[in-house]
């Protein structure tokens, strides 16, 4: 439903809700409005790649009959600090089935879609595959900063009270812990980073993506990740911020455009670079007002209302249950090309798999020595690290039997938290280790 190929994207990296303002803040928007009037070429070439990403999921389509479902490897990382942080596996699957069922549209309440949008509704065929909850127990805080931005280096390495992320080219991986984002003046519920490697995007592009391949990812707020409750006293969570930051990292940006009205008055001159959803002026409030119509825009000689059941709104979660089918366009274009190694099997790293399935290591807590085996079946080098709380490494050996059966002296150590690190080939697996004696 645009006819204004321009769009801000940027701001798709923060799902963020003010306490005070009860307004989604993008702490991106000011920095990008800066760095634009050195660039004004920039949004044209945001609104192209998204329309690469739909022809490239056409082409796919031609002589097919039936849409394959495509299914995605996931690794959860708990990340607490108390009992209620450490979610119980019940919650996890209440929430990925919610997350399934919103990208088969399987949800009980897509029957909620207005009749005038039914047409542009769409079964996205993705499926989400837990492989492995790794659970952490840590006492960092996860703090958003003004000057350095999203707290991924904690987050997302062991050693610095977080959890390294399985491979990140293969794997989804999506880190659950307390975010702390009053830096930003509320409640930070999530944030993902969209597509690496999207040829068309301008100078910019090294803030639009993590420079570390570990950070790329999904990370949620514990409190968001649930299908019932509520957040900050008057958000009902129903499982939508997941599935709204898994829209960001397939590369769909917000429905409206990621407009500040502080930056840009008129928010109908932005667009998400998707026909069949209609321009909106902002975002939604955290309602469900099927009467809001803030652009006049037509497609298909239509003038739309805003599409408030759209997953990539900021519209109540029990109002949302809908993809349209140009942004499932995106997303299986996206999964077919940017992201293509999470659907190929043969990219899983066999070494990586045994390591993570067959992996002993014992006794753990530990006082003297401290036994590491597992099959190591590509028989490449393996270096085996035991790294300290702040990131010391104190111990290394370096193996390339085909049976990794090592084990490291401890008793000259201090007792307290370490972290055994394996890395073959790049690829890391690590395990936190208690040294008590």
């Amino acid at each position: 439903m645009k006819t204004k190929k321009t769009l801000k994207l940027l701001c798709i990296f923060l799902s963020t809700i003010s306490l005070f303002s009860q307004q989604h803040i993008c702490g991106f928007d000011h920095a990008i409005n800066i760095l634009e009037n050195q660039d004004p070429a920039y949004r044209s070439n945001l609104f192209q790649t998204i329309q690469d990403a739909q022809v490239a999921y056409a082409q796919q389509q031609i002589n097919k009959s039936t849409e394959a479902v495509l299914e995605i490897p996931v690794v959860l990382h708990i990340i607490y600090k108390n009992s209620s942080q450490n979610l119980s596996d019940a919650r996890i699957t209440n929430v990925m089935k919610s997350l399934n069922n919103d990208y088969q549209r399987m949800n009980i309440d897509s029957g909620n879609l207005r009749p005038i949008f039914t047409q542009f509704a769409g079964n996205a065929g993705i499926k989400f595959n837990v492989v492995h909850i790794e659970r952490v127990a840590t006492t960092e805080t996860f703090a958003v900063s003004q000057t350095s931005g999203m707290p991924d280096g904690k987050i997302k390495n062991t050693t610095n009270g977080g959890s390294t992320p399985w491979n990140t080219s293969k794997y989804m991986n999506i880190w659950v812990c307390d975010i702390d984002g009053s830096a930003l003046g509320g409640e930070l519920l999530g944030y993902a980073y969209p597509p690496a490697g999207l040829s068309n995007w301008p100078w910019w592009y090294s803030l639009s993506v993590p420079s570390n391949p570990d950070f790329d990812g999904i990370v949620i707020d514990f409190s968001a990740f649930n299908t019932t409750g509520n957040v900050a006293g008057f958000i009902a969570v129903r499982g939508r911020t997941v599935t709204h930051e898994v829209g960001h990292y397939l590369g769909l940006p917000h429905i409206w455009g990621n407009v500040n009205p502080a930056i840009t008055p008129d928010g109908c001159v932005e667009d998400d670079g998707i026909e069949d959803t209609p321009n909106s002026k902002e975002q939604s409030m955290f309602d469900c007002n099927t009467t809001q119509n803030g652009c006049v825009d037509t497609y298909l000689n239509t003038d739309w209302p805003d599409m408030v059941e759209n997953y990539m709104d900021y519209s109540a979660e029990t109002c949302m249950n809908t993809f349209t089918k140009g942004q499932i366009a995106v997303m299986r274009g996206v999964l077919a090309n940017q992201r293509a190694g999470l659907l190929d099997p043969a990219t899983t790293n066999v070494w990586e798999s045994n390591v993570n399935n067959q992996l002993n290591i014992y006794p753990n807590p530990v006082s003297d020595y401290l036994k590491i085996q597992f099959y190591n079946e590509n028989k490449n080098p393996v270096k085996i690290q035991l790294i300290d709380m702040i990131g010391k490494t104190i111990k290394t050996i370096t193996s390339s039997n085909d049976f990794i059966n090592e084990q490291f002296d401890v008793t000259a150590f201090e007792n307290g938290v370490y972290f055994l690190q394996l890395e073959q080939e790049g690829i890391l697996v690590t395990r936190k280790i208690i040294i008590s004696k």
